[in-house]
This record gives structure tokens, sequence and C-alpha cells, in this order.
């Protein structure tokens, strides 16, 4: 009788396990992959190597960490971040060394010595992370789009000299150069692919200089309240450098290369930067320098939530130049390694609410060293701190709980695809898509690919209604928060889970993210 009754129940459990898979559970959730909404080009990686001493040779500092490695510990983190189950990323930013020594080549800017600009000695382990990873990336079959940058102004282009505020009128042309210079050592020498130069890091707000034009902190040099703003940028600047640089750029045949109109630190201050207005507007209302402009960046930090995500420079700009491109060029990885499902939410704001085509996010190493070669003067804590990698002086590294979350995303959303669209109807969930079709139609020959977030506290059933795709099976992969189903990391699922009648039953682990790739 006993064994009877337990026929009977596995009977009925399976039953309702049959019935779940197929008619009962309500749709809460909608990727349609057949609505592309834009073109994407991908996830990126930045490693950052000098970012603000003032004398390299005095005080090397290397950011990123990779002087402290030893050669096979470095191939371990390459192959972590472009290998065939690492991040595989699309993009990558190269920042130009900010305090280049006053080695001019000549006075003039259209006659280009590339043996008066030292772009070696201060980017070692920058150009070894992207030869390495690029040559990983193109053994695999794809490839790099790559955006050099200036980090912030060189002392002899700025009146003030460094850590100065205003740019030096008669350098404008020599900055614009040296500028160049950078691109076309990285495309010539070094071979990488690089698309597109951008202005500045965040050097669009004037509060950060004193009446006499130095930063507030210049005259304090203790080694913790070093920063690394030099040379504002003013609407008019960047007006100005995208109205006469392009044609310097091609002047110096880097015919395919686009110049970007610089990095704010918030998308909001492309359209309403609180000291010198609005940047896009600037743009928009000059015929040459809208023409000028290659992409359209800006980093992606947030502190008043949407609102720093505001889509009206982006869509500003768009509306007279519509096939340009967005990329958030940068944003942090969350608070300290218990970062959680609201890292992929921060990601999924840049995607449909800002409206970007790409993101980098700040550094992808960053090195633990308390001293004066790699103190920030921020906390350990900090946004910006909590990189995939942490790497120590002792010639170890930590892969951080950042790594796992920020692979759900490259993964799955690869360049060449285009954002789809998603609906959800609760607020426990969130979802982020891309079709394997551009916005053409073109295959970019990756898979249809969907991010499920579950930021409930409890595992949740449900069915996910899947439209446009051109795969019925999907492979999944895991990542949750500690708790009582256990900490899991990039975890592949055996299971297949098939769209039947157009949707698809998926069990969510409480607090997870679950990417969905679909088996061609």
């Amino acid at each position: 009788m006993h064994a009877f009754r337990c026929l009977l129940l596995l009977i009925g459990t399976l039953l309702m396990v049959i019935s779940c898979e197929t008619h009962d559970l309500p749709v809460v959730a909608t990727v349609d992959f057949g609505s592309r909404i834009r073109d994407w080009d991908g996830f990126g990686v930045n490693y950052v190597e000098v970012r603000h001493t003032r004398d390299y040779y005095e005080w090397p500092q290397d950011y990123g960490g990779f002087s402290y490695l030893s050669d096979t510990k470095k191939r371990e983190i390459i192959e972590l971040v472009f290998g065939a189950d690492g991040l595989q990323p699309d993009l990558a930013k190269m920042f130009q060394c900010a305090y280049h020594e006053q080695t001019q080549d000549n006075d003039d800017p259209y006659d280009l010595n590339m043996a008066g600009f030292d772009h070696e000695s201060y980017t070692r382990n920058m150009r070894w992370f992207i030869r390495e990873g690029l040559s990983k990336t193109r053994s695999l079959g794809g490839d790099l789009t790559i955006l050099a940058g200036l980090y912030a102004g060189p002392g002899w282009a700025i009146k003030q000299g460094d850590w100065g505020r205003d740019l030096n009128p008669a350098m404008k042309e020599e900055l614009a150069e040296y500028m160049i210079s950078w691109a076309k050592y990285l495309r010539e020498t070094e071979q990488f692919p690089v698309q597109y130069i951008s202005l500045h890091n965040e050097e669009e707000r004037s509060y950060f200089y004193r009446d006499d034009g130095y930063a507030v902190w210049h005259d304090d040099h203790s080694l913790d309240q070093r920063r690394d703003r030099a040379l504002w940028w003013p609407k008019e600047q960047i007006v100005d450098f995208l109205t006469f640089m392009p044609h310097m750029i091609r002047h110096h045949g880097l015919t395919d290369v686009g110049l970007t109109n610089g990095e704010t630190q918030w998308w909001t201050y492309l359209m309403h930067e609180e000291t010198i207005g609005s940047i896009a507007t600037a743009i928009v209302s000059s015929p040459e320098a809208l023409e000028g402009l290659g992409l359209i960046t800006s980093h992606g930090f947030r502190k008043k939530g949407d609102t720093d995500l505001s889509p009206e420079g982006i869509d500003l700009i768009r509306g007279k130049r519509p096939e340009l491109h967005a990329w958030t060029t940068s944003c942090n990885w969350g608070m300290d390694n218990t970062s959680n499902v609201n890292f992929i939410l921060g990601f999924e704001r840049q995607i449909y609410l800002a409206g970007v085509n790409g993101i980098i996010p700040w550094a992808t190493l960053f090195c633990r060293a308390e001293s004066d070669r790699t103190t920030w003067g921020k906390s350990f804590r900090s946004g910006n701190t909590n990189t995939p990698f942490h790497v120590y002086p002792d010639g170890t590294y930590e892969i951080r709980k950042s790594y796992y979350y920020y692979k759900q995303l490259t993964r799955a959303g690869r360049g060449g695809m285009s954002v789809a669209k998603v609906a959800t109807d609760d607020e426990d969930l969130q979802l982020i898509a891309w079709s394997r079709n551009d916005m053409a139609g073109v295959d970019s020959g990756h898979p249809d690919a969907f991010i499920l977030v579950n930021k409930a506290d409890t595992l949740r059933q449900l069915a996910v209604q899947v439209d446009g795709a051109t795969s019925d099976r999907f492979k999944a992969w895991v990542t949750t928060e500690s708790g009582s189903v256990g900490e899991m990391n990039f975890a592949k699922d055996n299971a297949q889970y098939r769209v039947n009648g157009g949707k698809m039953v998926y069990n969510a682990p409480a607090k997870s993210v679950t990417t969905f790739i679909g088996i061609q």
C-alpha cells in the first residue's frame, strides 16, 4: 500500500511538472529577437597603466599591476579575459599618457615626426595586455575595435602647466598632433585596430579648478591627494577640435579613424553639464563639428540612478546623425566583492535607457599595492576598485565576483549582433537580449542570446515568451549570490531549454543572473 501511494505521488509530481512546462505557468517575461532596436558593437576591457604620476621615472605607476606578475601569471589572465572560455571582449580602450615630456617633434603639427614622441616607456604593460589579447582573440576568429584616448592634457599644452585648467591656444594643434601620434603609433607600429580617438576623460567640469586656473589640490602633494584632473574641456573647445582635428587625422593617413566628443562623467552631462551647458546642443549647432563626430562617448557612472543615464544628448545628436553609434567608455564594477545582481541591472539601464551600442567598464585589473606607485586616493571599497582582477605586490592575483557577472554579459552580447526588445511585468525580473542579426538583417555568426535576472530572494518558476528566435533550444549559464542554492559562478547548466509553443520554462535561482545562448 505504501509503495502504491509513493507511485501515485511520483506520477502526480511528474504530471505537475509536465503541466508546468507546457501550460500552467503564466508568461511574466518576453524576449522578441525579431524586434531589433539598434546595432550592438560589444563589451570591452581597459588596462590602465599610467593615470596621474607627474614623473614616471620617479613614480613608475602601473595601476593594472602586470609589472608585479610573472609571465605565467600574466598569460593566465590573458586566457581568462580573451581565451576560449574567457570574457571574449570585442572592444578595448587605451589611455594615452597624460604626463608626456615636452619632446615636441617640431613646430609644425602637419609634419609629424614620430621619433619626437615616446609612446613606449609609459605604456609597456598596457600594450602587452592588448597585444597578447588581440592575438588570442584573432586565433579564435574574432577581432577588437580599439578606442585610443587622451586621459588628461600634458603640461606643455596648458597655460598653467601640469594640473592646470586652460589650453594654450597656440598649442591646440600640437595637442591634436599628440593624440594623433598615439593612434598612429598603435596602428602602424603595434598593428592594433584603432578606430577612434577620444578627446578627454571627465574634463568637462570647471569646478575642479581654482580662480587662478590650477587644480584645487595643486599645492597638496600628499600621495593620497593625487588626482588626475588636468585641462578643462568647455563645449566651445570640444566643438573646435571636432571641427579642425578630423582634417588633421586624415592628413596623417588615419583615414578611417573617427573622433569622439570626449568622455563626460555621466550621460546626462552630454546634455545638461552644470558648469558649461549643453555639449550636445553645441555640437549639433555646428555643422562642421557634427560632421567631424565619429562616435558619441561618455562614462556611465550613476549616483542619481536613472537620472544620470539620460539619453537626451545621444537622441539630440542622432536626430541629426542617426547612423552614429554611442559607447559607454567607463562605468563601475559594483561596490565590493559581494557585488550582486544590481551590477547587471546597471548595464541593462545603459543599454535600454541611455541607448548605447557598446560598453567598456573601468579598468579590468587593479593593483592592491598600498604604495605611491598605485595609491589612488579612494577607498578600496570604491566601485572603481572592484575590478575583475586584483593584483598584489607579492606576484599573485585574485579573480573577483565581478568577473563572473561581467562574463554573463560579454558571452551573450557579441559585436555584430543587435539589441532585441524585451519586456516584463514582474518587478523582480529583468532581461537583456541580443539578436544574432544586425539591423540590416546581416548574420553576426553569434547565436541569439538573452539574460534573465532574478532579483528576488527566492527561486522563481516562470515562463518566458520567446519570439523571432533562430533556434528553439538554449543552453544556460548561471551566476548567483551566496545563498541556499550555493554559490555558482558562470556555471554551465547541463539542461537544454526548449522553446515549446513560443514559451520557455525556467526555474531561476534566487538572486541569480542566467545567460541563455541559442543552440544552432
